[in-house]
C-alpha cells in the first residue's frame, strides 16, 4: 500500500490536541504560482486569513473549483480535527504546508483490506442510523460524486469517511461557522472557578450527519463498492464535503441550545449562557464545532446537557482534569489552572552547522523549514498561555522572508526562556458582585523597537479582578501598523488599542453576567507609563501632531462618556505590559501575576 504520511496536529483552531508525547509538525510556508496555490491530493495544511487570526488545520481531498476560474484557490479539505470535510476557499488565505511524518495517515483505497471494508461498514451503518440520504431510481438527475478517505492511526485503520465532492454543485451555499476564541475561554474559566461550577467537556459523535435536514434537492452518485445499477442518493443530511455542512451543524447546535433556554451572546456566537428564574447566569456553553466545554448549576445540567445528551449521540465526555483545544485543564477549590507544559517540552533549539562567520548565510529550505517549525510552537505557546513570549515571537517572526544563521541563535535564545516562564495560567474564584468587579488594562509601546528599526510595537494586557484576585484574559504585541515618529506617538496608540480590547472584555463579561452586553456596571481603568500621553489626556495640553489630537480625543472622550473610567500613570518598573515591548524585560512580576491570579 501507498502510505500519505502526514501529521495532525490540531492547536486551538482545531480539535483536542494529540497526546503530548507524539512528535510536532513543521510547516512551511506555501506561495502562489500564477495566482494558484499548488496544493496536492492527501496533503495537511493550516491557513489562516491573517496573523491576528487562529490557525485551521486541514486535510487536502482535490481541488473545489476550474484552475482558470475565479475559484481557482477553492478546495475540499477534511477538518481533521474533527475529520469531517467542508469546501474552502483559500484566496486570501496564508497557507502553510506540513513536512513532517506522524501518526494520522491518509491511505489508498484497498478494496481487499478486511480493516477497511469494517471501517466502511461502520460509517455506512452511521448513515442508516441517522437517515443520511434515501434511495430513489435514476431519471437523469443532476447528481454529484464522492470518494472514501481512509485514514489510519498507530498502523491501524482509523475511520472511513465518505466525502461528497461539494464543489461539484452548481450553487454555492453560505459556509461560515463560529468556534470559540481564547478570550472566551478564558471569562469562562473566571466564571465557573467564581461559582464553583465544574467546567466539563463532551464530543459529539458524527455531528454532521447529526445535523437537521438540508432544505434543497441535491443527488450523490454512491461510492463504487456500493453502487446498484439505476440507484441514486438523495441526500436528506449535509454529507460531509458540501460546503455548508459545518454551518449545518452549527444551526442544528444551536437550535437546540435555544430551545433548552439558552442565550446565544451577540458578540461571540459560539457561547451560549443559560439563565434562571430570576435572570441571574446559571451556565455557560461553549461550542467549537463537535466540541462543547460547558459548566454550570444543578438546573443548567437538567435543563440544557440533559436535552444535548437526549437530543445527539455523545462519544467522549471529559470532566475535572483534561485537555480541550490544547490546554491541559486542571480543576481545585476556588481555582482553575490552564498550562501547556507538556507541548513546551516539545520545543528545542534548532540545530544547524556554522560558525561564527556564517552569521550572515542565509538558511537552506531544510534549515528554514526548521526555523518555521520551532518558531511555529513559539508562536502557539505565546498566544494562549505564555505572553512573557509575545515580543520575542513577534520580533522572530519579522525574519521568516530572509532568515540568517544569526535569526537561529535568537530563536534559540527564547527556546532556552521556555523554561523559565509562568508555569500555568490560574484563574482564581473572585467577587463578581458588580461593585467589586473590574477589567483592568496595562499599554505600553516603543519607538522604532523593531529588527529594522524603523517600525514600533505596542502591547497591551487586559485583566477581570475584584481588586486583589486577577485573571489575565487577554494580551497583545504588535507592530503598530501607522508610522510614528515618537514615543509619545507609540504610547498613544498602544493605549488606543488596549481600550478597545477592554471596552470589548467588558461587553462580553456584561453579557455573560447580566445578559445585557451594554451595561457599562462593570469599571475599566487602564494604567500607562508614558507622562507625556499621560498629561496630554488629563489636561487641554494639544499634541504638535495633529493626527495624534483624533487619536487624543478619542481617549478623551472614551473617559468622559464614561466607556473608561479612569486612566494613570505608574513608573515604568510597575509596567506589566513593558515585556510586551522591549526585548530581554524583566518578565518575573508579570510571571507571578499569571501564576498566582493576583496583583
Amino acid at each position: 500500500k501507498q502510505w500519505y504520511q502526514r501529521r495532525v496536529r490540531v492547536e486551538d483552531t482545531g480539535k483536542q490536541n494529540l497526546s503530548a508525547e507524539e512528535t510536532e509538525p513543521s510547516w512551511k510556508a506555501v506561495d502562489k504560482i500564477s495566482g494558484r496555490f499548488q496544493l496536492k491530493s492527501d496533503e495537511v495544511i493550516r491557513f489562516r486569513k491573517g496573523s491576528n487570526h487562529e490557525w485551521t488545520n486541514a486535510a487536502i481531498i482535490s481541488r473545489a473549483g476550474k484552475v482558470t476560474g475565479s475559484n481557482k484557490n477553492c478546495y475540499n479539505v477534511i477538518m481533521q480535527e474533527n475529520e469531517e470535510p467542508v469546501s474552502i476557499n483559500l484566496e486570501e488565505m496564508t497557507v502553510e504546508r506540513q513536512c513532517e511524518e506522524s501518526v494520522f495517515h491518509v491511505i489508498s483505497d484497498d478494496l481487499s483490506n478486511p480493516e477497511i471494508k469494517k471501517a466502511k461498514r461502520e460509517e455506512l451503518e452511521k448513515f442508516k442510523d441517522f437517515g443520511v440520504f434515501e434511495e430513489v431510481k435514476d431519471i437523469g438527475q443532476t447528481a454529484i460524486t464522492c470518494r472514501w478517505v481512509i485514514t489510519s492511526k498507530d498502523d491501524k485503520v482509523h475511520k472511513a469517511r465518505l466525502v461528497a465532492r461539494g464543489f461539484q454543485e452548481e450553487d454555492s451555499q453560505q459556509s461560515d461557522a463560529p468556534t470559540v476564541n481564547k478570550i472566551s475561554k478564558r471569562l469562562m474559566f473566571i466564571v465557573a472557578a467564581c461559582n464553583k461550577w465544574d467546567i466539563r467537556a463532551l464530543d459529539i459523535t458524527s455531528a454532521f450527519l447529526q445535523a437537521d435536514n438540508i432544505d434543497r434537492e441535491l443527488y450523490v452518485q454512491p461510492p463504487k463498492d456500493v453502487r446498484r445499477r439505476g440507484i441514486l442518493w438523495r441526500l436528506k443530511k449535509p454529507l460531509y464535503g458540501l460546503e455548508d455542512s459545518a454551518r449545518q451543524w452549527y444551526l442544528t447546535l444551536r437550535k437546540t441550545l435555544l430551545e433548552a433556554g439558552c442565550v446565544v451572546s451577540r458578540l461571540d456566537n459560539s457561547v451560549f449562557n443559560y439563565y434562571d428564574d430570576k435572570n441571574q447566569l446559571a451556565g455557560i456553553v461553549l461550542t467549537h464545532v463537535d466540541d462543547l466545554l460547558y459548566a454550570g448549576n444543578a438546573k443548567f445540567y437538567r435543563d440544557v446537557m440533559k436535552r444535548i445528551t437526549q437530543c445527539f449521540k455523545i462519544s467522549k465526555m471529559s470532566s475535572k482534569d483534561f485537555t480541550y483545544l490544547g490546554w491541559s485543564i486542571k480543576q481545585t477549590d476556588g481555582a482553575i489552572t490552564v498550562d501547556q507544559r507538556d507541548y513546551c517540552k516539545t520545543i528545542q533549539p534548532v540545530r544547524i552547522e556554522s560558525r561564527a562567520k556564517d552569521s550572515e548565510r542565509f538558511l537552506t529550505n531544510e534549515e528554514k523549514g526548521l526555523y518555521q517549525e520551532a518558531l511555529g510552537k513559539l508562536l502557539w505557546i505565546s498566544s494562549q498561555t505564555r505572553p512573557d513570549l509575545a515580543y520575542d515571537t513577534m520580533e522572530l517572526s519579522t525574519y521568516t522572508n530572509n532568515v540568517k544563521v544569526k535569526h537561529v541563535n535568537i530563536l534559540n535564545k527564547v527556546v532556552k526562556k521556555v523554561n523559565f516562564g509562568p508555569r500555568e495560567m490560574k484563574f482564581n474564584s473572585m467577587d463578581l458582585d458588580k461593585d467589586k468587579i473590574q477589567v483592568i488594562f496595562y499599554s505600553d509601546a516603543s519607538l522604532g523597537n523593531l529588527p529594522n528599526k524603523t517600525d514600533s510595537g505596542r502591547g497591551y494586557l487586559i485583566f477581570l479582578s475584584d481588586g486583589r484576585n486577577a485573571g489575565l484574559v487577554a494580551w497583545s504585541s504588535k507592530k503598530i501598523k501607522r508610522v510614528v515618529h515618537s514615543v509619545f506617538g507609540a504610547e498613544t496608540l498602544g493605549c488606543v488599542d488596549g481600550i478597545s480590547a477592554a471596552i470589548y472584555i467588558r461587553q462580553l463579561i456584561s453579557e455573560m453576567l447580566y445578559n445585557d452586553a451594554t451595561k457599562r456596571v462593570i469599571p475599566i481603568y487602564g494604567f500607562i507609563d508614558s507622562n507625556q500621553l499621560f498629561q496630554s489626556i488629563s489636561s487641554v495640553k494639544q499634541a504638535l501632531d495633529m493626527r495624534m489630537r483624533l487619536d487624543i480625543a478619542g481617549i478623551k472622550e472614551t473617559i468622559s462618556t464614561g466607556e473608561v473610567n479612569d486612566i494613570q500613570w505608574i513608573p515604568t518598573r510597575e509596567m506589566l505590559a513593558d515585556s510586551l515591548t522591549k526585548k530581554n524585560s524583566d518578565t518575573r512580576r508579570l510571571r507571578d501575576v499569571i501564576e498566582n491570579g493576583h496583583f
